[in-house]
């Protein structure tokens, strides 16, 4: 019997994925960008302007909370698809700041796992 939680699908650490109504903000390059998942490493936003990312491009920006709190963040981008784009963190998120996150999201948004 194979068990998902071992093997090479198990990610080491955790993601939050956003409900539509909770996403972060990522303000880069004076746009505001919807986070749609991130963990401490990583960050997946959608980019909705004319401004495009590219592979090993360097991108320095804040992301916006909902709970109120914002975070500097620098990264590379590692994948682009459509209009989404995947940062690797030059600086990891805490995972203090992570667990924050999904306590906020448990509390103020019923039904979200």
């Amino acid at each position: 019997m194979n068990d998902p939680s071992s093997g090479s699908q198990r990610r080491e650490l955790y993601r939050i994925v956003y409900p539509l109504k909770a996403r972060p903000r990522l303000m880069v390059a004076g746009e505001s960008c919807p986070v749609v998942d991130l963990c401490e490493r990583g960050i997946r936003f959608q980019y909705l302007g004319a401004r495009g990312f590219k592979m090993g491009e360097t991108v320095h920006g804040v992301v916006l909370f909902a709970d109120g709190t914002s975070l500097s963040i620098e990264g590379t981008v590692m994948r682009v698809q459509g209009k989404q784009a995947v940062l690797h963190l030059g600086t990891p998120i805490s995972h203090a700041k992570v667990l924050q996150q999904q306590r906020y999201l448990l509390m103020h948004f019923p039904g979200y796992e």
